[in-house]
């Protein structure tokens, strides 16, 4: 599964890729202080929110020909 994250990386730029990056290890972090079971946060949700549509952006990229 790594391998594939890293594959579709290649669709988006330069600096939608370090958004990404920085957007998912911001959720992991906050995710990191929740209990089994606990509810998220507003702000991880929001977080969420902003990764959504540049993973579409990379998923819609791979499916486009050539």
């Amino acid at each position: 599964m790594p391998h594939q994250a890293k594959f579709a990386l290649l669709w988006l730029s330069h600096e939608e890729k370090a958004k990404l990056l920085r957007l998912e290890q911001r959720a992991a972090h906050r995710k990191s202080f929740r209990e089994p079971g606990e509810r998220g946060s507003n702000r991880l949700h929001h977080t969420y929110d902003r990764i959504k549509p540049l993973k579409s952006r990379e998923r819609t990229s791979r499916r486009r020909p050539g």
